[in-house]
């Protein structure tokens, strides 16, 4: 359902109890069906390049999700709720509109790859240790991001 100008998706989606990856990136969604949060085999989730200003509060209740992609979006906050997603491996959120990142999103202990470039971020989380993290991407934010200092000292 990629780069279809695709403005809503049916709540029947959430009967495809089986799927395992879905890919709406490229449409002008602005929200999504709440039925996608029953979507329990979900694993894959591309949301790029669509008209989202927040994280839908659905995609928090998707408990097997490895893969989130809602770059190019104008996503400016991210919900509390992100800490349910416990098995997420990648998450992508380049080119939004965020300014700072929640701080329990550090409970995300799978993490492995995190790109935030793009974004108006000020200042990283205080409690900012991710043992996981393999690929921290962050370039073009605000400079000047704290405590960026004190987790490249850690050791």
């Amino acid at each position: 359902m990629d780069s279809n100008n695709l403005k809503e998706i049916p709540a029947e989606i959430g009967t495809l109890s089986n799927l395992e990856r879905l890919t709406l990136s490229n449409n002008r969604l602005t929200s999504l069906p709440p039925e996608i949060g029953s979507l329990e085999k979900l694993h894959s989730l591309h949301l790029a390049n669509n008209n989202f200003t927040e994280l839908p509060a659905q995609v928090c209740q998707l408990r097997h999700l490895t893969f989130l992609d809602v770059s190019d979006n104008q996503i400016s906050t991210l919900p509390p709720s992100i800490q349910h997603l416990q098995k997420l491996e990648t998450l992508l959120l380049l080119f939004n509109s965020l300014k700072q990142l929640p701080g329990n999103m550090c409970l995300l202990r799978n993490l492995r790859t995190l790109w935030l470039g793009y974004n108006h971020l000020r200042a990283l989380p205080e409690n900012f240790d991710w043992p996981s993290l393999i690929f921290f991407h962050l370039p073009m934010n605000t400079q000047g991001i704290t405590p960026f200092h004190k987790f490249w000292t850690q050791s």
